[in-house]
């Protein structure tokens, strides 16, 4: 998630792992665009990454047929593929390249020579708000847009500041402010504090909850995806955080959003 922080706020020319380019971890190329690698891909294995960089490397890949063929891939790899949006360039947006890897299977006996006539179904593609939502389930962010973006308009009804004003403010200033949840952390040695880390489509602000608020919002703080804080913002020798005196369940403003953060640790 940090990484995919800085790809999101400092604009860096990045795509998802496309199965023609993509190599297990992420690169750089020449031009200074970051390629994804299929370790972003949630539970895609090692070794499937390495069949289908084994198999290109003799020659690129025809189309979603060729790929699945060649690399060996199952139905579940191939879905993760389809999911993660990196059959992009081999068959179109999501939808497509769910469609076209589900209906490839290899070819039994006498008929495997056999020629097929098909009729080609285009499919719709997914909005934007659904490509983003499928990026992070599949690989825990996205490089299309921050999904906060999508809920911006409650939230402003909600009166909920974007961290960068809250950032902004008056040391002492009452806020509302609400974000992606993407770290939980409750130290040994800070008598029961939690820090939590809130990411909005314009930044990110920490948050400390102290003891007794976390004990009487334990659910809304440990399950929220979307989480909303009221509190005060205290500033210290250029450090800023929300003291939250009140703790708000926004998962709803994203349903499928899915837990993000990396909890207590």
């Amino acid at each position: 998630r940090d990484a995919s922080s800085q790809i999101q706020h400092k604009s860096i020319a990045a795509e998802a792992a496309p199965t023609n380019r993509s190599t297990k971890d992420n690169t750089k190329d020449k031009s200074h665009a970051l390629r994804l690698g299929f370790s972003r891909i949630a539970g895609f294995s090692e070794a499937t990454a390495q069949r289908i960089v084994q198999a290109r490397s003799e020659r690129a890949f025809a189309d979603v047929a060729d790929l699945i063929h060649r690399a060996s891939l199952n139905a579940a790899e191939r879905a993760r593929l389809a999911d993660a949006d990196a059959l992009r360039r081999l068959s179109g947006h999501r939808h497509q390249a769910r469609w076209d890897s589900a209906g490839v299977d290899q070819p039994i006996g006498v008929i495997a020579d056999a020629p097929f006539n098909e009729e080609a179904i285009a499919l719709a593609a997914p909005s934007l708000r659904k490509d983003v939502i499928s990026d992070y389930a599949s690989q825990g962010f996205s490089l299309r847009r921050h999904p906060l973006s999508f809920a911006r308009e409650a939230l402003d009804q909600r009166r909920m500041l974007r961290a960068r004003d809250v950032l902004g403010s008056r040391h002492g200033r009452r806020v509302r402010c609400a974000g992606l949840v993407t770290v939980r952390q409750r130290p040994h040695t800070a008598n029961g504090v939690t820090f939590v880390t809130l990411e909005d489509e314009t930044g990110i602000l920490n948050i400390i909850v102290w003891a007794a608020l976390a004990s009487s919002q334990r659910r809304i703080l440990i399950e929220s995806s979307v989480l909303g804080v009221e509190g005060e913002l205290q500033s210290s020798e250029g450090v800023q955080h929300v003291i939250a005196h009140r703790l708000l369940n926004l998962d709803a403003l994203l349903a499928g959003i899915g837990p993000q953060s990396r909890d207590f640790h």
